[in-house]
């Protein structure tokens, strides 16, 4: 028995995939509802070398997509979806061409589970576009593994047909004339409703799709070939067992001569299988010219948008300068807009200090560039020199510093403001002016007067990292009011010395030096 279930996906729209609904005529047949449930959902059948799913009762199967008229007279279960034109995607009218994934699929059931077994049933699933032929081929096949043969090498032939008529499309739609040279420059430019983008986009993701299904196709004959047919031709009696299968009594010469026609249905297989291997290598330099087209694209409209961007900010440059040369006039005449304008002692003033004013706005205008050199000369080494004496410190401020010196800040971490340094610069000079004035001021017979910065002092036992953000900022500033109000208390406690006890010590250190000379 060889049933042939030819456009089921179109025959009947199933609305929920269960058994009964399925196949309630095979319920009991796990083997046979799997073999459904793969076709309808043009499902690939996972598995590998070690672990071949063919070397149990399994379906073979394979997915594909085929080019269909959208004029069909049943709704499909499989997905479908409109192809693309030069102008745009086309809808889903009766003229139409429309792109469907599908499936084909085959499955061998006998009573012994042999290949070589004489009584069998074939279920054969394929697309009401397939043209398998005689079907009727398959009933004088005498083992399972024969008629299974037949239909793979049929459904094969079928699908290399569908793969070629799609590499056909997409060689047409995304062929371009480049002996052209006025046509096909304009692969560069894009209209305003993305045409060109929209299409290589289209292009792009059909054939990564057709790519990896073509390579699953490929794994899917070399799975079976090896967990089905490699094992029989490794028999040594493959003959005497071809022709012990027939159901009549062989002729001379039967077994050898099924058996040359099954090597002849494996080379017919195997062929196909290498016209699949060529065709993902079409597939793929297809998509490479794809994705070298859209990039050219995408690079040629940055390029001149990046030109629009400069010609604007030209135009911005020049309102600029012209704004600038009535700059100012207009602030000077703001701020001798007083009456008597025109008497002596007003319009030589308004007009000298118009004059002043605008030599100075438009020499620093002019040498913007220059100043901002210079500006930066002088900012950035004692910017850096004040980095890495900060670098140096303890607690926050050398948080602070490594702050400064990250590469490419995250959005999460931020450099720092820039008001840190001189910040910071004032925190050094006030320091170190302090400190001479209480070195200066020290009694020879009383230990120096040592200022202790109580930012030494921040990080506590419990807490040894340094705070971040507004935490370490809130830290600093109760830092910088501390050492303010010890400085202060340094200075108030140290008592004032009159003019005439200065004079009586410099006096005495000089006679201590010269011998003694006594006041």
């Amino acid at each position: 028995m060889a049933p042939s279930f030819e456009g089921l996906a179109n025959s009947i729209r199933i609305p929920s995939l269960t058994r009964e609904l399925l196949c309630p005529y095979f319920s009991p047949l796990d083997e046979v509802n799997s073999s459904f449930e793969f076709h309808l959902n043009c499902l690939m059948i996972p598995g590998t070398t070690v672990n071949n799913p063919y070397s149990s009762a399994n379906c073979f199967n394979i997915t594909f997509y085929e080019i269909v008229s959208s004029g069909s007279r049943h709704e499909s279960y499989w997905k479908m979806g409109p192809l693309f034109t030069d102008g745009a995607i086309l809808n889903d009218s009766d003229s139409g061409e429309r792109l469907r994934h599908s499936a084909f699929t085959v499955y061998t059931k006998s009573t012994s589970h042999d290949p070589l077994e004489p009584f069998y049933t074939v279920v054969l699933l394929t697309p009401e576009t397939f043209h398998v032929g005689d079907k009727s081929k398959c009933l004088f096949e005498v083992t399972a593994i024969e008629s299974e043969l037949w239909c793979i090498k049929s459904g094969l032939l079928n699908v290399v047909e569908k793969w070629t008529e799609l590499s056909r499309y997409f060689a047409e739609l995304l062929a371009d004339d480049f002996l052209n040279l006025n046509e096909y420059v304009k692969l560069l430019f894009d209209d305003e409703n993305f045409t060109r983008s929209r299409k290589y986009f289209w292009a792009i993701g059909c054939l990564t799709e057709f790519t990896n299904v073509l390579a699953d196709n490929i794994k899917q004959w070399d799975l079976y070939y090896e967990a089905r047919i490699q094992v029989l031709l490794e028999l040594d009696n493959i003959e005497e067992k071809l022709a012990a299968a027939s159901l009549y009594p062989p002729y001379a010469g039967e077994g050898e001569e099924r058996l040359v026609n099954f090597k002849k249905s494996i080379r017919e297989c195997q062929n196909h299988r290498e016209t699949l291997v060529g065709l993902r290598e079409d597939f793929q330099r297809k998509l490479d010219s794809a994705n070298a087209l859209r990039d050219g694209l995408f690079n040629a409209s940055a390029l001149v948008e990046s030109r629009a961007s400069t010609r604007l900010g030209e135009n911005v440059k020049l309102l600029t300068y012209v704004s600038i040369f009535y700059l100012p006039l207009s602030f000077c005449a703001a701020i001798w807009a007083i009456p008597n304008v025109q008497s002596s002692s007003i319009s030589m003033p308004f007009i000298i200090m118009a004059v002043v004013v605008g030599v100075v706005t438009y020499a620093v205008t002019l040498n913007m560039d220059l100043l901002n050199r210079k500006l930066n000369g002088f900012y950035y080494p004692r910017r850096q020199s004040l980095i890495n004496q900060m670098q140096m410190e303890t607690g926050p401020w050398k948080a602070t510093g490594a702050k400064f010196e990250q590469f490419k800040p995250t959005s999460e971490d931020k450099v720092p403001t820039e008001w840190w340094i001189p910040l910071y610069w004032i925190r050094t000079v006030f320091m170190n002016v302090l400190g001479k004035g209480v070195t200066s001021n020290a009694r020879n017979d009383e230990p120096p007067v040592t200022v202790t910065s109580p930012l030494d002092q921040i990080t506590t036992a419990g807490h040894p990292e340094p705070p971040n953000g507004l935490k370490a900022t809130s830290t600093r500033l109760t830092g910088l009011k501390n050492l303010a109000t010890a400085a202060l208390k340094q200075v108030s406690s140290l008592e004032p010395v009159s003019l005439k006890a200065r004079i009586l010590e410099k006096l005495g250190r000089g006679q201590g030096r010269r011998g003694g000379v006594s006041v």
